[in-house]
């Protein structure tokens, strides 16, 4: 925190469509560089010497993610953090491992209707290879992760502070001395577990106790209203709260009436219609945050996010080379529509968090 002002960072669900928030990170970190680079060669004796270009964890308060927004952010606020440009790599280079194309795709969506669709253990070998033995609590910045809680039936918060806010804020972090500790691999993979693509997650914390979790999109597809709350509580004394919330597209599919008046329980879960129920849930529970946040004082909201279109398919699992392609055009449309509002930003964010 710089000058009273809280900087977040929140990152929504949505499989493969994570390369969109990705891209938007990418082009917001090259514009604060830029824009530090600029500063410092106006002034070089008063700023000293240039350490190279800035980190996302210098320049956000508190990461938080769910799903696919959860790797982004981890891969961010992790001891070892990753650039924005190598998380995108990762998507292109390892998604079809997560998501392998099916020979016969309409089959494979029946089957998803009366069991999971895909395999557990490449998704569990990627997140052995990405993080290896590292834990949540080496995480150089604070960070928020949604899962859901099957046996307790409650939205589930993977929680970390940094040595940083726990210097500021001891009590918070005193009452937060008996929370778990987890492994982040077990950490992604719970809040990537989504029900019909992939089995619940089985996890142990590093006290032992053992927790049954699924994809965080049920309790918070979006986590910036989440994210809100848990800053409050770590800096009670910010005067602003800067929050940018990337999504990860809105579906433009319809379902009118004449379409859905007949439907029963399984219409309204088959992959064949896009799993409405859970799309809708998500894609509204987002929207509400959004409108939520643009209305509370003290807080300025940033949110990124454009309707899919065109070339790219909707469903979140579709890893191949032509909709990954697509997902890149669109990411490059949307860092021109919103090229103003993410110089703003830049501009904002390099003021009060660099210097």
């Amino acid at each position: 925190m710089k000058h009273g002002v809280v900087t977040i960072l929140a990152v929504d669900g949505g499989g493969v469509r994570g390369i969109l928030p990705a891209l938007i990170v990418r082009d917001l970190m090259r514009r604060i560089n830029f824009l530090e680079l600029w500063r410092w060669r106006r002034m070089p004796v008063r700023l000293g010497m240039r350490a190279g270009p800035r980190a996302a964890a210098e320049v956000f308060d508190l990461f938080a993610g769910t799903s696919t927004g959860a790797l982004v952010t981890l891969g961010l606020a992790r001891a070892d953090a990753y650039s924005p440009e190598r998380i995108l790599r990762l998507y292109h280079e390892r998604a079809r491992e997560i998501f392998p194309p099916a020979r016969f795709s309409t089959t494979a969506a029946v089957r998803q209707a009366f069991t999971v669709k895909y395999d557990r253990e490449p998704l569990e070998d990627l997140f052995l290879q990405i993080f290896g033995g590292e834990r949540l609590g080496e995480c150089r910045s604070n960070v928020l992760i949604a899962a859901y809680d099957t046996d307790h039936r409650s939205p589930f918060f993977f929680k970390h502070y940094s040595q940083r806010t726990c210097r500021k804020n001891p009590r918070v972090c005193r009452d937060a001395e008996d929370y778990r500790d987890f492994y982040l691999r077990d950490v992604a993979r719970a809040t990537t577990a989504a029900p019909t693509f992939f089995e619940p997650s089985r996890i142990t914390a590093t006290d032992g106790k053992v927790y049954t979790l699924v994809d965080g999109a049920l309790a918070a597809n979006n986590p910036a209203l989440s994210a809100y709350v848990e800053a409050r509580k770590l800096y009670r004394d910010a005067r602003r709260y800067i929050i940018v919330s990337l999504g990860t597209g809105r579906s433009t599919r319809r379902y009118p009436w004449e379409t859905i008046h007949r439907w029963g329980y399984l219409d309204w879960v088959s992959p064949l219609h896009g799993v409405p129920l859970n799309a809708m849930f998500s894609d509204g529970q987002s929207e509400v945050v959004a409108h939520a946040l643009k209305q509370l004082p003290r807080v300025t909201y940033f949110r990124f996010n454009a309707d899919l279109a065109g070339d790219v398919n909707e469903d979140m699992d579709d890893a191949g080379p032509e909709n990954m392609a697509a997902l890149e055009r669109m990411g490059r449309d949307m860092i021109r529509r919103f090229s103003p509002e993410l110089h703003r930003l830049a501009k904002l964010l390099q003021r009060h968090r660099l210097y």
